[in-house]
């Protein structure tokens, strides 16, 4: 299984919607939708994104953790980056 793969089944398994994600790792739903459907490759700076944004340790994309037993996610707490800021203005540097 591709790690985009276990992003997409984790975010389905989750009940969490993409565009949230995409919108909190400051990643265009577009693109993000993109590299969920394996139309375009996952970097490891977008996948960093998506962890920070999901608040979870990329282990588990990388299967090195085979089971997602990770706390639930608690959306109320997420901070979004406003449009014309970027990631490192809010959340400095990762």
């Amino acid at each position: 299984m591709q790690v985009y793969e276990r992003v997409r089944e984790y975010i389905e398994a989750n009940h969490i919607k993409q565009k949230s994600v995409a919108e909190a790792a400051s990643i265009p739903n577009v693109t993000f939708n993109a590299m969920l459907n394996g139309k375009r490759k996952m970097y490891a700076e977008d996948l960093r994104a998506i962890c920070f944004a999901l608040n979870v340790s990329a282990d588990i994309f990388f299967g090195l953790n085979s089971t997602y037993s990770v706390a639930p996610l608690n959306w109320k707490n997420r901070r979004f980056i406003p449009k014309g800021k970027s990631r490192t203005e809010v959340y400095g540097k990762m």
